[in-house]
């Protein structure tokens, strides 16, 4: 887990910068492309998997989560018309904690009282069919969006605070 959460970390200002050059939709296009690679490396674990292969898996989803958090919230705060961006976000969020909610429902229903490679590849398989919606949604968002340029550093989050700023001071 370690290495998910690392390279979900590291990607995150690399995808701010990104996303500030080609908009969200190739952002969010490859972040429903690696989960769904690293869902389907899921599926291939055995008892015998190597620790190597877990890491590097596991590493795939995090450079998807990592891409994911920046592209939708940026996708949120440039879409989102001005005068209604705290509801759009506060919502934003509940549907977040609802997820998390939900993945847990997934994770006591596929596994139960013991983790297994069975009930690991059947994750997987959940995690790379919602990897492929992703994918499909995120071709389903305009070529290019207008993003507002950076202000002081190349991550994501002195983004997020810049646009949400210019969204609240100009309605």
């Amino acid at each position: 887990m370690l290495s998910l959460a690392m390279c979900s970390v590291v990607v995150a200002p690399m995808a701010g910068w990104w996303v500030h050059r080609s908009g969200v939709r190739p952002v969010l296009m490859v972040a429903g492309l690696l989960m769904t690679a690293g869902s389907l490396w899921i599926i291939t674990f055995h008892g015998a998997t190597p620790l190597l292969s877990v890491g590097v898996a596991l590493a795939v989803l995090g450079i998807a989560n990592g891409l994911n958090n920046v592209g939708m919230q940026t996708a949120l705060f440039v879409v989102t018309p001005k005068a209604i961006i705290g509801t759009a976000s506060g919502l934003f969020m509940t549907a977040r904690f609802v997820g998390t909610l939900a993945a847990s429902m997934v994770l006591d229903l596929v596994f139960g009282a013991m983790v297994t490679t069975a009930g690991l590849r059947l994750l997987g398989a959940i995690l790379a069919g919602v990897g492929i919606v992703i994918v499909l949604l995120s071709g389903q968002l305009p070529r290019q969006q207008k993003v507002p340029p950076f202000r002081k550093g190349l991550g994501g989050l002195t983004h997020l605070r810049y646009t949400f700023q210019n969204n609240r001071r100009n309605p």
